[in-house]
């Protein structure tokens, strides 16, 4: 008998799945289905508000942003900040080395 060498691989199924040794015949390539896309209204807003939304015209929607900018920098102005100390954020704890 031949001694067996660990080196060279055996010729097994698992090779012969591998290199698909012994396979003739061809299978048809798999066809994924197509996902149909469709909207859904999201929480806190119908669908025809989204839509009314999306159908709007760029100046109105410009118009729209620059007004709660100008609201949001009121409300910043009106809040002052606060003149106490400053704050240094939280250390981590020194490691000790008694483990």
């Amino acid at each position: 008998p031949i001694p067996c060498v660990p080196c060279l691989p055996r010729l097994s199924s698992g090779i012969n799945a591998e290199y698909k040794k012994g396979l003739e015949e061809e299978t048809a390539k798999k066809r994924n289905k197509r996902t149909t896309k469709f909207q859904r209204a999201v929480v806190g807003a119908t669908l025809q508000d989204i839509m009314a939304k999306r159908n709007q015209k760029p100046e109105v929607r410009k118009a729209q942003r620059e007004q709660a900018v100008r609201a949001a920098k009121e409300t910043k102005k009106s809040t002052k900040p606060s003149t106490g100390a400053k704050r240094l954020p939280p250390r981590m704890p020194r490691h000790t080395g008694d483990r």
